[in-house]
Formats: C-alpha cells, sequence, structure tokens
C-alpha cells in the first residue's frame, strides 16, 4: 500500500515539473498568413533612439503579419541562445518580423536642465513615467503582435511569458 502511495506522489511530482516547464500547457502555434513579409526579416534598432523618439515597442509592430520585439543587451546570455534560433525561425516563417531592440550595457544618462527645480522635478518625473511605461525589466524582454498589431503576449516585470511563448514558438517551427 505504502509502495503505491509513493508511486502517485513521484507521478504528480514528475508531472506538476513538466507542466511547469510548459510541455502540457494550452500553447498554439500561430497560423501561418497567406501574407510574406517584404524586405529584410531582421532590423536592429536602438532603445535610447526609441526612447527619445517617444516611440513605444509596439510602434515596431507592422501589419499584416507578426512582429516579435526583443529587447536584449550584448551581455545577455539567454538572449544569444535566443538570438541563435532566429534566422532559421524566420526563414521558415516568413510571415514574420524581428524587431531586436539593443539597451546599452551601461545604462542611460540623461541631465536634467530647467529655470526652476519645479521645472528639473518634472523633467525628472516624465522621464521616469516614460521609461515606466515600456515595462522593461530586464532582459530579454519578448513582445509578439499578431497581423493586426495587437499584443499577443509579453514579458512582464513578474513573468517570462513573451520569452516562453517565443521559445515554444521558435522549437515548433
Amino acid at each position: 500500500m505504502t509502495s503505491k502511495l509513493l508511486l502517485i506522489i513521484i507521478a504528480v511530482v514528475v508531472l506538476a515539473a513538466i507542466n511547469d516547464r510548459g510541455l502540457f500547457s494550452s500553447f498554439e502555434t500561430p497560423e501561418i498568413l497567406a501574407v510574406e513579409r517584404q524586405g529584410r526579416a531582421i532590423n536592429k534598432y536602438e532603445f535610447q533612439r526609441l526612447f527619445d523618439a517617444h516611440k513605444p515597442f509596439s510602434s515596431l509592430a507592422k501589419a499584416d503579419q507578426y512582429t516579435v520585439v526583443e529587447g536584449y543587451m550584448d551581455s545577455c546570455a539567454i538572449c544569444k541562445r535566443l538570438e541563435a534560433g532566429f534566422g532559421d525561425f524566420v526563414s521558415k516563417r516568413k510571415d514574420v518580423l524581428m524587431q531586436r531592440v539593443h539597451f546599452p550595457e551601461s545604462g542611460m544618462q540623461m541631465a536634467f536642465t530647467g529655470s526652476s527645480q519645479a521645472e528639473i522635478q518634472q523633467l525628472q518625473q516624465d522621464y521616469e513615467r516614460r521609461i515606466k511605461s515600456y515595462n522593461f525589466c530586464g532582459t530579454p524582454h519578448v513582445e509578439i503582435y499578431d497581423a493586426n498589431r495587437e499584443l499577443i503576449v509579453a514579458d512582464k516585470c513578474t513573468s517570462r511569458e513573451g520569452t516562453r511563448f517565443l521559445e515554444r514558438w521558435m522549437a515548433a517551427e
């Protein structure tokens, strides 16, 4: 009787571990769109330029194709592992565009000048609000948009849903 109970406990633990890794999740590969992308499949952007132009990550999404926005740093090992599969992935999925956003290793340097302390504080608050609007908490940062430029899935500060989705999607292709 105890050996059966032990086997059941082991089975439950193994199934829970497998499920935690997403092997039994409800992931479905996005359907292949009839349209094929035009031009390059992998584009690179500097975060500082997007930020200075007040462009959110969603502005990189292109209509009529899936768009993967991946924020990365050169020193990020997970980013390098993801990047290694991008070429094969976009060659198989002609309806997918990769938009890579490079974050500087040294961070962003900002200086605020104004005619009063209140004006400087307002500039700092605006800066902080804009930074927070990106919902970026580390690399990699993945956001995936559908053909209507609607967000499908994204990394959040408390989860890596976008990264896991992209890893499963690339593995399925």
